[in-house]
């Protein structure tokens, strides 16, 4: 048979020694304060000076709406319906594109217009035309 043996309990007592440390000193830092470097500048195209017309060289819709400037018109177009469009422009001519031809001296943007059939579509060619 096998007997169980106990282990003698250790009479011996470890003690830890625990060092108190010193509270940790705050320690100031000289920081450097960074030059600020000048923005950058951000190369844009030359800006298109756009004629404002005024006085009787202002397009005149046949509701009574005053357009001065391409921006307007392209505003107008959004708001226009197909039959007031198609009041100003019809198989034999295209009010928009003389104005913006004779008026607002753009030619380029004006037999851009001479092709568009929608006020949708041209109000896209216009848009399309302040961004070149």
């Amino acid at each position: 048979m096998v007997k169980k043996v106990k282990k003698a309990k250790s009479t011996k007592k470890t003690t830890k020694k625990v060092s108190k440390k010193p509270a940790k000193k705050t320690v100031k830092k000289t920081v450097k304060k960074m030059a600020k470097k000048p923005a950058k500048k951000v190369s844009k195209k030359p800006t298109k000076k756009y004629v404002k017309a005024k006085g009787d060289q202002r397009f005149f819709l046949v509701d009574g709406t005053v357009i001065s400037n391409l921006f307007e018109l392209a505003d107008a177009l959004d708001m226009m319906g197909h039959e007031m469009f198609y009041h100003h422009v019809d198989g034999d001519r295209n009010d928009f594109s003389n104005w913006v031809r004779d008026i607002l001296k753009e030619a380029e943007l004006a037999d851009k217009l001479l092709e568009e059939t929608t006020p949708e579509r041209c109000q896209i060619r216009i848009l399309r035309h302040f961004l070149n």
